[in-house]
């Protein structure tokens, strides 16, 4: 557990040291992530599903996300003629597919989801509206 510790730990600190210079994009996919994961811990421990095996995985695939994302600015910034903000649009996505998963997460704990948002979730459900692969695929893992 002490290891674990240390890894937040550590973590914690490059993220506070780096913190103001990073831009706005990235500040909002960090806070969205640990938000996600808190909420998705919350959603697996009152429907009894919470499992370290599952937690890692989660973990896992948010690491994956911020490596892409650290790769996309790091293509940005060193091969000439890349003037698209690959980095930032990517963070973005990430951003709206871990908002969207933290509204899943809080409707099924219970909490009150305005009707227009729930609308939403509705049509971006993949098994009705074919959308979000992404899910999917995590589903079968």
């Amino acid at each position: 557990m002490s290891k674990v510790i240390q890894w937040i730990a550590l973590v914690a600190a490059f993220v506070s040291g780096y913190w103001n210079h990073l831009d706005a994009v990235y500040q909002v996919l960090l806070v969205v992530i640990v938000f996600d994961m808190i909420t998705g811990g919350l959603r697996a421990f009152t429907q009894k599903k919470l499992t370290s095996d599952i937690a890692y995985i989660g973990a896992l695939k948010k690491g994956g996300e911020l490596v892409l994302v650290g790769l996309a600015f790091y293509v940005q910034r060193l091969i000439p003629g890349v003037d698209a903000p690959l980095a930032p649009a990517l963070a973005g996505f990430y951003v709206y597919v871990e908002v969207l998963s933290i509204l899943e997460n809080a409707a099924a704990l219970g909490v009150p989801i305005p009707q227009f948002l729930r609308d939403a979730l509705a049509k971006l459900n993949p098994e009705k509206a074919g959308v979000r692969l992404a899910r999917r695929a995590e589903d079968k893992v």
